[in-house]
């Protein structure tokens, strides 16, 4: 540490403190003027509305499930760790329930093998089977919650989705 401290001192007295400190003596920098940029606002609007344009698309890659779900259980299959591959199975559901493929998500479902990481696939499952309309089924699936400890939290979660959406957290709405 001693000898950084007194390499940065003799540096610094070498450079005159100009390579740290930023400072040209003697330099003559030509002043830079700024000024307010002025825009029509119909072009300023335009490219607000192409910019989120842009960003939702991007943000929502439109995928074929049923062209691609034998090759992503298939892919997901393969994967040696437990963990990874379990995270994976939970995506599979979360990207099947975000297209209303719930088959798709119970297929998925049913190769998770940590039972935290089923009751949250089986909480996605119900939360976007609640906004579908489909309430039975939603609490048919918290009744199967392994974790007791989850079940009534994610009970609550499906009871806002059916009655006040707007009052959930980001995410867990299906996009």
């Amino acid at each position: 540490m001693f000898k950084f401290i007194l390499a940065m001192i003799i540096t610094a007295g070498i450079s005159g403190g100009g390579v740290y400190y930023g400072t040209t003596y003697g330099a003559n920098l030509p002043q830079i003027r700024s000024s307010k940029l002025v825009f029509p606002k119909n072009r300023l609007k335009q490219s607000k509305q192409a910019a989120n344009k842009a960003a939702k698309l991007a943000a929502k890659p439109k995928i074929d499930l049923v062209r691609v779900m034998p090759t992503l259980m298939e892919q997901a299959d393969k994967i040696a760790t437990i963990e990874i591959r379990d995270q994976a199975y939970l995506d599979i559901v979360s990207a099947s329930v975000g297209n209303k493929r719930f088959s798709f998500a119970e297929a998925a479902l049913q190769n998770i093998i940590q039972p935290e990481l089923r009751d949250t696939a089986r909480s996605r499952m119900a939360i976007a089977l609640a906004v579908a309309g489909r309430a039975d089924e939603a609490f048919e699936l918290i009744d199967a919650v392994e974790v007791d400890a989850l079940r009534d939290v994610m009970r609550l979660q499906v009871i806002d989705a059916l009655v006040a959406p707007q009052n959930l957290p980001p995410g867990l709405l299906p996009q």
